[in-house]
């Protein structure tokens, strides 16, 4: 079971990042045309995986103090939590407040998604 977690983990990572870059991008082009798509699929979509990621981030940690996982750490854990939290709220704000902006495009939604989407690369590991 601690191996699924941790692979699922683990390949949801490059998912959220390459999604995200995906919907960044997506949602700048959007911003440049002064288009305005409240329910823009990219983006909903990294939100959902972001969500799925915190969930089984959740689980992997939960397995740990229960003594089941026994692996030695690549990441120091309360950095890596914090910033992904961090990181998960700046997506949602920026999430809600593009969908909230039906009348005009709105710059100051992409500025939550492309914080987040950097400390979410920042604090993944790479090792």
């Amino acid at each position: 079971m601690v191996t699924v977690v941790l692979t699922l983990h683990s390949i949801n990572r490059w998912l959220v990042l390459f999604v995200g870059l995906a919907a960044l991008v997506g949602v700048a082009i959007l911003v440049r045309r002064q288009e305005v798509r409240p329910n823009f699929l990219p983006l909903r979509l990294w939100v959902i995986l972001f969500d799925l990621q915190l969930a089984l981030g959740l689980v992997l940690i939960l397995l740990r103090r229960m003594g089941w996982v026994t692996t030695p750490l690549r990441v120091n854990l309360g950095q890596h939590v914090l910033l992904m939290v961090l990181a998960l709220g700046l997506v949602h704000w920026g999430h809600i407040r593009w969908k909230r902006s039906t009348d005009e495009v709105c710059w100051c939604a992409l500025w939550p998604l492309a914080l987040g989407w950097l400390l979410s690369v920042v604090a993944a590991p790479w090792g």
